[in-house]
């Protein structure tokens, strides 16, 4: 709403939107490490390692969920850590509408919301445990999912390119659970990792080993090289820390960055193949700010038996900045879009391409989202129907071009490529064909 009166192009609009969520997701990484560390200077370093990370810089300037997904996750993480230390009366209020907000953006925030509430009861079970209060923190938390309640209204007309039908419960349900991306899982289309002849927990290994591998390659490929290092160094002075709020700070991170990789490294199921490694990697942003908190940690210890010696208070900052301009010189000529149309330019040469009053279907995000911007936003080549394939899949999908008035025959209920034969509830490519030529 406060973009909308500036005068650039939509996609614009939001990537700029993004670009803030990314700057105050950096700004709660350094509150959070600033109060498990109570070190300024090693905050900085811990949010600078986040924002100037590849992929959280990356995602920070285009239009995802994951932008919001990171300012989410970096608040919940600062919330607890100050509840745990403090346990100021205001901070399981704001949590709870914030764990139950935060849910309607992206799954993989479960995990934090579980480990946080775990241990604020641990912590304030007298307290927290009340039956009035209680009731306060849930209503709170069910406030916090009210955005749910907007499908109903959008969902009364569904725009061009809308996932899902949302008049009744089951299409919200379908939608709160994302049946279509396989519910906690990446990968839908039944293609098997690993050969026929390996039993579910042989898979289960391999899967495992595959993504925590990929994690600590990507972690090492984030921070330059330095990374895994200094999280090894700051786990270890964690553990060993003797301040008892430190300890219990120390320990929620620990357990949840633990709950988090075995459950994630374990249900993500995608292919191993380097196409899927983009997909992966964006999933990596929230385990990451744990890992960055601990290094701020080990940065600040380590520093502090340093501070007797009269260079460890010169060293310290030259240090700390060095690697993040390290960081930086990396990542920026990857992460510098100024001028970049190539997208934009594939849309264009696609819908250009099309006859008059053409029906394409488009499969993938690329193929589909830039046309799909093209046609809505910059009302370019109205005349042609674009059909996701992936869309065409579900169940929903022949409901809401009726309910649309969609000018397409839909030879049956979904789209499913693989069948031999078309009935009534599923058709193949050569069927639609048919019934629209």
């Amino acid at each position: 709403a406060m973009l909308s009166h500036v005068d650039m192009p939509p996609s614009s609009k939001l990537a700029l939107l993004s670009s803030f969520l990314g700057a105050a997701a950096a700004s709660m990484q350094f509150a959070a490490a600033e109060s498990l560390t109570g070190d300024v200077a090693c905050s900085v370093f811990a949010a600078g390692l986040f924002a100037f990370s590849n992929t959280a810089w990356k995602f920070s300037t285009q239009f995802e969920v994951f932008a919001l997904n990171n300012i989410f996750s970096s608040s919940i993480l600062l919330l607890t850590l100050h509840f745990l230390r403090h346990q100021r009366g205001w901070t399981p209020l704001l949590g709870s509408f914030l764990c139950g907000l935060a849910l309607t953006n992206q799954h993989t925030i479960v995990v934090l919301v579980l480990v946080s509430v775990v241990f604020a009861v641990w912590r304030s079970r007298l307290s927290l445990l009340h039956p009035r209060r209680m009731l306060v923190l849930l209503v709170l938390f069910v406030l916090g999912l009210s955005p749910y309640c907007y499908l109903f209204v959008a969902g009364s007309r569904p725009p061009m390119g809308s996932w899902g039908l949302f008049q009744d419960m089951r299409g919200l349900l379908r939608h709160v659970l994302r049946e279509e991306y396989g519910t906690f899982q990446l990968y839908t289309s039944g293609r098997s990792e690993l050969s026929s002849n390996t039993t579910s927990v042989q898979t289960w290994e391999s899967r495992w080993k595959r993504n925590v591998a990929d994690y600590w390659s990507n972690l090492n490929e984030e921070t330059a090289g330095v990374g895994p290092f200094l999280f090894v160094l700051g786990l270890i002075l964690l553990l060993l820390a003797k301040d008892a709020n430190q300890v219990t700070g120390g320990a929620y991170l620990v357990v949840y960055l633990a709950v988090y990789m075995a459950i994630f490294t374990s249900l993500a199921n995608l292919p191993d193949s380097k196409f899927y490694d983009d997909i992966l990697r964006r999933f990596w942003m929230q385990p990451n700010q744990v890992v960055f908190l601990v290094i701020a940690y080990g940065a600040s210890t380590s520093v502090q038996s340093l501070l007797n010696v009269r260079a460890g208070q010169f060293v310290r900052p030259v240090v700390l900045a060095a690697i993040i301009a390290l960081q930086l010189m990396r990542n920026f000529p990857r992460r510098n879009m100024y001028n970049n149309m190539i997208v934009h330019r594939f849309a264009l040469d696609q819908l250009s391409a099309l006859p008059p009053h053409s029906i394409a279907l488009c499969s993938g995000d690329l193929n589909y989202f830039p046309v799909l911007y093209l046609r809505s936003c910059e009302r370019r080549r109205q005349d042609v129907l674009l059909l996701n394939t992936a869309m065409m899949k579900g169940e929903w999908f022949q409901a809401q071009q009726e309910f649309l008035s969609t000018p397409v025959v839909l030879p049956g209920r979904r789209y499913a490529p693989e069948v031999p034969h078309c009935d009534e509830h599923v058709y193949n490519l050569r069927c639609f064909l048919e019934a629209n030529l």
